[in-house]
């Protein structure tokens, strides 16, 4: 191991750095940044490590050396108790290796006769922007785990949705209910077809589940709605030109909007412009994914290292630590459960 930090919280200040003559050479945005003060094991490794492959294989091109040298692992522990949600940009990290070299002037270099040797200080960057690979284990509450397995029902629906980033829980939705004469095509879905609707507004609300959420700050503020099926995002997502895409992926009412310590009451997602696209014949009726997300804007696919049903999910669900229970469409509380609102003007009497 090179370095560990248990102690570690993020700053606001800015980071300085120095020179080995502890000059201030840089000042950056706030960042995690360590000089590591190598001991004499430590300093043996880097030596046999980069120093003692001069004139190797190893040090001959930049091919070869990323050859040799095939990266670094970060380890990174959860925390107990009240903390910080920190997610490290690596597309703007480096290792910087600073060599101090002495050789005899024989040569008298320096143009000074009293010299006898000359010192160089260089630098050996090492940066991110190769290939990363990222792990994350964030496991659900054992109990969790058993009332969802209990519970799981792909025809009915469920009474509780639940919701879980990291190693969690996503749900999958099947719009406009079943195909009862199996042609393919929800019934519901071919009477709207048939009547030629036009979709004037269309959402869906979730209603979170009170007495099974704890309010407050540790609720997600976001949520997020896409075609499972594809792993690509709605149409209405592309379209809203809101901050944050708000207008089609609200953020989480909550009692008191103005305070974030107040229990979430729902979200309500609008897909309009995806149902008139279902009726229009230009996409199919497809599966939808639900899930948190810790950033709305993160939708790139993140491969499940142990699938079972669900073999990938979005990056902004990966990454975070969140979750939350919704009512679902069999639920208890008839007034809460999931709820597809459709504002429609006919056009077939």
């Amino acid at each position: 191991m090179i370095y560990s930090d248990d102690n570690f919280f993020p700053k606001e200040e800015e980071s300085i750095e120095l020179t080995l003559d502890g000059v201030v050479s840089s000042r950056s945005a706030p960042r995690l940044r360590e000089r590591i003060d190598l001991t004499p094991a430590s300093s043996a490794y880097w030596r046999s490590l980069i120093i003692d492959q001069e004139g190797q294989p190893a040090l001959q091109s930049a091919s070869d050396f990323q050859n040799y040298f095939r990266g670094l692992y970060f380890k990174l522990s959860g925390f107990t108790g009240n903390g910080h949600m920190v997610h490290f940009n690596l597309n703007d990290a480096d290792i910087k290796l600073y060599i101090r070299s002495e050789f005899d002037d024989d040569s008298d270099i320096d143009n000074d006769p009293t010299t006898t040797t000359i010192e160089i200080e260089s630098i050996v960057e090492l940066n991110f922007d190769g290939n990363k690979v990222g792990f994350i284990n964030n496991e659900l509450d054992p109990s969790i785990v058993s009332n969802i397995q209990a519970a799981n029902n792909d025809v009915d629906g469920e009474e509780r949705l639940y919701l879980k980033g990291g190693e969690g829980s996503m749900v999958l939705i099947d719009l406009f209910g079943p195909d009862v004469d199996m042609n393919g095509e929800a019934d519901a879905l071919t009477q709207i077809i048939a009547d030629n609707w036009i979709i004037n507004d269309a959402s869906l609300t979730f209603y979170v589940d009170q007495t099974a959420v704890e309010a407050g700050s540790t609720e997600p503020e976001r949520i997020i709605l896409y075609n499972y099926d594809d792993k690509t995002v709605l149409i209405d997502y592309v379209l809203d030109n809101s901050s944050l895409r708000s207008n089609h992926l609200g953020v989480l009412e909550r009692v008191d909007d103005e305070d974030d310590t107040s229990q979430g009451v729902q979200y309500k997602i609008r897909l309009t412009e995806h149902i008139n696209s279902i009726i229009s014949g230009d996409i199919e009726n497809v599966r939808l994914g639900l899930a948190v997300t810790q950033n709305i804007s993160s939708i790139s696919g993140s491969k499940v290292k142990n699938p079972i049903i669900v073999d990938e999910i979005l990056n902004g669900s990966a990454i975070s630590h969140e979750g939350t229970v919704l009512h679902g469409n069999l639920s208890s509380d008839a007034d809460k459960r999931l709820k597809l609102e459709i504002y429609y003007s006919e056009t077939i009497n």
